[in-house]
């Protein structure tokens, strides 16, 4: 006798199938296959256990003892089988699937609930979702570490194999105390902070490496770097004569005593937010669905973006 781990499961599947009908034409019927292919496979798995599995008793099919005891196993291993298949393809389902999903805190105020109730309204609660907030490189390494199946969050140079949808554009802004010099500005260029100590991102993340670039060719640097608005505005508020260039984001609307300036020499969409996915991992119906969501939500999400400001692919 051959060792078990040669069996296939479609000889295992063909057995049950038989063992329920007794009766070869059915079964065979059934199982979507020639009834000589059904003969072939039973001979087949009888000579690879080394024991007869049926006997025939006049028209009917029967079960050996072999066959029997057999069968018991393999309806309950098979059983098992077919429950935890189910069970995962339902995960990938819109219907009761499950979704993780990591962000930023940028768009927890805005973006993200007006998209989740889109979605929600198209495809109904029954979706599981798990959400984890974090800054763009770590989501960006979980997302390759296949922890989340999307991430919402800044592009990073050198990712070939994730794809980065762009969602949306934050402006970059001047953020300064109301006792500041130029509280009373409704505009400031980035020329005019030559020379001025103030605070912005630290320059090892996407989004600081973007204003690295913009501030070098104005000739400007920061002297104070922070990952977040929360931070910026925190120094902002305390050194009331340090000004703060950051994306205009709802963490800055929690700080008292502080104004917000238009940058004049830069664009409003200085700043893209993308939806990303590794691209070499499958794709289930609810992730799909998802993605297609959020693409028709988002009103810059079917062209690329413009500008030299964008951090390439």
């Amino acid at each position: 006798m051959n060792n078990s781990s040669s069996l296939s499961l479609s000889q295992l599947y063909n057995f049950k199938k038989l063992a329920e009908t007794q009766h070869m034409t059915r079964a065979a019927k059934e199982l979507y296959i020639t009834q000589p292919t059904l003969s072939l496979s039973i001979k087949a798995l009888e000579h690879e256990l080394g024991v007869p599995l049926f006997f025939r008793d006049g028209r009917q099919i029967r079960l050996t003892k072999h066959g029997r005891d057999f069968y018991a196993d393999v309806a309950g291993v098979l059983g098992d089988l077919d429950r935890s298949i189910a069970a995962v393809r339902a995960q990938g389902t819109v219907g009761s699937g499950s979704l993780s999903i990591g962000t930023i805190p940028t768009i927890q105020h805005d973006f993200l609930p007006e998209l989740l109730q889109q979605f929600w309204q198209e495809y109904g609660y029954d979706v599981k979702m798990g959400f984890t907030v974090e800054f763009s490189l770590p989501l960006i390494r979980s997302l390759k570490a296949q922890e989340f199946d999307l991430i919402f969050a800044s592009k990073a140079e050198g990712e070939p194999n994730l794809c980065f949808v762009p969602m949306l554009t934050k402006r970059l802004i001047l953020v300064v105390h109301e006792e500041s010099p130029f509280a009373e500005r409704d505009s400031v260029s980035l020329a005019e902070l030559r020379g001025v100590p103030f605070a912005s991102y630290a320059p090892d993340t996407p989004l600081g490496l973007e204003a690295k670039r913009l501030f070098e060719g104005c000739g400007i640097e920061p002297a104070i770097v922070y990952d977040d608005e929360f931070m910026l505005t925190s120094v902002v508020v305390a050194n009331r004569a340090m000004p703060g260039v950051m994306l205009d984001t709802f963490a800055i609307e929690r700080f008292d005593g502080v104004k917000k300036i238009a940058l004049a020499d830069v664009p409003d969409a200085f700043h893209y937010i993308y939806l990303a996915y590794d691209k070499r991992i499958y794709r289930s119906q609810v992730v799909e669905s998802f993605v297609e969501t959020a693409r028709r939500f988002s009103s810059i999400a079917q062209g690329d973006p413009p500008g030299a400001l964008a951090v390439p692919a």
